[in-house]
């Protein structure tokens, strides 16, 4: 059994965040589906981080 790694996925705007446990990085990014246009967030494993991510016009993620 593959032990879950703790994210967090910071909303860069008003850096709010929300942590929770997550086998990968598709999982990891579950939070940011009701994210609203050209909102921006910085995704984090343990400590470091693995991405920041940004919702465009077309409402797809794109990799900044």
């Amino acid at each position: 059994m593959e032990l879950a790694l703790t994210y967090r996925l910071v909303f860069t705007d008003d850096q709010r965040g929300v942590e929770f446990d997550a086998h990968d990085t598709a999982q990891a990014l579950t939070p940011a589906k009701g994210a609203r246009q050209h909102h921006e967030a910085q995704l984090w494993r343990e400590d470091g981080r693995v991405c920041t991510i940004r919702r465009n016009r077309c409402n797809s993620w794109t990799i900044v």
